[in-house]
């Protein structure tokens, strides 16, 4: 009599439901023993069970246990036995590959049908019956997907959230209705307005009702609006905007939209606080070189060292060593003394194209304003001859007032434009010739202004040198372009491509 082969057996529902009935895991477990028995495979431990998990994907709790188990060769298995594809997955690609690795180990998929993978024929059906898994899983996704976006459009809430619970409602339609949890939820948003942060409502929570919630958990909590009654629109059914649910609310609009006023403004002033520390000018302008991530800074050793390090903890560099060779950047900027001249004729040349076009952009937007001033008047008009209700012509009239002072943020006052004098240009010439030094004696906003000015997308550091992510305006001019704007310039009819860094 033939030694039997080892074998293992993998059984999955996709929801709790199918769990319980239908085409069950204990169904899909007798039939799969019962064909390793005929077959003459052996069993060797208990059934990989996946219960509520999808077949579109691999990422599965039983099904990575069962390749680990496989790929063991301590563990001798020779096959796996599925009751039909679709329990295996529901994708062609993932199929595949599952099969060419269990293969590649020596272990062969076998199905309760007696289909055989390693036949063209049997190839070939299995890859139908993948396809069409695939297919099946598809329509699901899509039926689930339009449910969902009926329900939201009628204003019901269909996920699971803290402080409400799942009933059905007078139309005999899935609900979400508050329950014990409710107390602690608008307690939680009663501290957040009171002023506690986020760490010491977790921390309140924790001690007087024994909750204990992750951070990101709770930003979620602290961010939805379902609790005021409001559904976010994820599904894009009403253009994005904010549904009205049908359930009850927990808290108030206006409780819930104070809440994120006070959370956006601390994350507002935890973000300055970071940018703006003196000792750290490069935050937001340094990127590392390996991932491109931004760059802060920190301290060790009771602030006796300071680095800036990659946000992504892929890199660490002193804080020395960083402004050193941002300095030394600066310092290859320096312009020749002989090619000054041409430097001012050039910042002419922009100040005078500038004011043409502010004064060019002025004289567009005041027709613009005037014309949308007359229809102002002209939707009045209608209304007096009964065209335009009331209510539609307010409406109007307030969508067009909207754009009239859009518009005048627009305009710029060409009196305030400062003339380009002889002292004004003085100091252009001190600061093109030594802003490594004004950079390095000046205070925190002195170096913003210059990084602003010279790096204003910032830079990469790869431990030695420094890459500008984009080249400022007044440096491109210099470069040797045959696209260049005529304006671009008089002075290389006075010398052709010269040199004009130092």
């Amino acid at each position: 009599m033939d030694e039997k082969k080892n074998a293992v057996v993998y059984v999955r529902v996709s929801t709790d439901e199918q769990a319980k009935s239908g085409e069950s895991l204990d169904n899909q477990d007798k039939k799969c023993r019962a064909f390793a028995e005929k077959n003459g495979y052996e069993v060797i431990c208990d059934t990989f069970r996946e219960e509520g998990e999808s077949g579109g994907t691999t990422d599965r709790t039983k099904l990575k246990e069962l390749l680990e188990f496989c790929l063991d060769k301590n563990n001798n298995v020779s096959a796996v036995v599925c009751y039909k594809v679709d329990r295996l997955s529901r994708n062609v690609g993932d199929f595949a590959y599952l099969s060419k690795r269990l293969k590649k180990a020596g272990v062969q998929v076998v199905f309760t049908n007696g289909t055989n993978i390693d036949t063209a024929l049997g190839k070939f059906m299995l890859t139908i019956e993948a396809a069409y898994g695939e297919f099946e899983l598809g329509v699901i996704t899509e039926r689930i997907r339009d449910g969902v976006r009926a329900a939201l459009k009628n204003g019901r809430h269909l996920h699971k959230l803290l402080g409400y619970s799942f009933g059905v409602n007078k139309n005999n339609k899935k609900q979400i209705y508050p329950n014990e949890d409710a107390l602690k939820v608008m307690m939680i948003f009663n501290l957040l307005d009171d002023g506690y942060n986020q760490s010491q409502v977790i921390e309140i929570m924790k001690k007087e009702y024994s909750i204990k919630i992750a951070p990101q958990t709770f930003e979620k909590i602290a961010r939805n609006s379902v609790y005021c009654g409001l559904l976010p629109d994820k599904h894009n059914v009403n253009n994005g905007q904010l549904i009205k649910g049908i359930h009850d609310p927990i808290i108030s609009e206006e409780l819930f939209f104070s809440v994120q006023n006070k959370i956006n403004n601390r994350s507002k002033n935890n973000k300055n606080r970071n940018y703006e520390n003196p000792l750290y000018p490069l935050i937001d302008y340094v990127y590392c070189k390996a991932k491109n991530h931004k760059m802060t800074g920190s301290s060790a050793k009771k602030k006796r060292f300071h680095y800036y390090h990659c946000q992504g903890k892929c890199s660490r560099y002193t804080k020395q060593q960083i402004e050193k060779t941002y300095l030394n950047y600066l310092q290859t900027l320096r312009i020749k003394d002989e090619y000054l001249e041409m430097f001012k004729q050039m910042a002419m040349d922009i100040y005078e194209q500038k004011t043409i076009n502010i004064s060019k952009q002025n004289e567009r937007l005041n027709k613009e304003i005037d014309k949308l001033e007359e229809d102002v008047s002209g939707i009045g008009g209608l209304i007096m001859k009964k065209i335009y209700t009331e209510e539609r012509g307010r409406k109007e009239i307030e969508k067009i007032e909207a754009q009239i002072k859009e518009k005048k943020g627009y305009l710029m006052d060409e009196e305030k434009i400062s003339k380009i004098t002889e002292e004004c240009w003085d100091f252009v010439k001190f600061f093109i010739s030594n802003a490594d030094i004004i950079w390095e004696m000046g205070n925190l906003e002195i170096k913003k202004d210059i990084q602003s000015s010279i790096t204003p997308k910032g830079f990469v550091f790869d431990g030695k040198a420094i890459e500008l992510k984009e080249m400022p305006d007044f440096i491109n001019v210099f470069s040797n372009k045959s696209t260049e704007n005529q304006l671009r310039w008089r002075w290389r009819e006075l010398n052709p491509r010269p040199k004009m860094f130092q």
